[in-house]
């Protein structure tokens, strides 16, 4: 089971500048829509566990994006630091 949230993803879903905070964005929303997509698959009980694990590390890679992007990227800290968005919530798999 997923579970992913950023507090800056959450944040920008109600204001987002149009640079690089745009790609997070989408991104946030690309992720949030795999994993959710990914826990009705698992719970179905339907799909093999090769299944599953294929599409949860396309997940966890995305994952990984946007924590780099949550640390790294200049748009994303001066968006943080212009709103005093705080780190990662949660991010993984639970």
């Amino acid at each position: 089971m997923f579970l992913v949230k950023f507090s800056v993803g959450e944040a920008l879903k109600r204001e987002c500048p149009d640079n690089d905070c745009r790609l997070f964005l989408n991104t946030y929303n690309m992720v949030t829509e795999a994993a959710a997509a990914y826990n009705e698959i698992e719970a179905s009980g339907k799909y093999s566990k090769m299944t599953l694990n294929m599409l949860g590390k396309g997940i966890r890679e995305q994952i990984k994006f946007l924590h780099e992007m949550n640390c790294n990227n200049y748009a994303i800290q001066e968006y943080k630091k212009a709103r005093t968005v705080r780190p990662v919530v949660f991010s993984g798999e639970a």
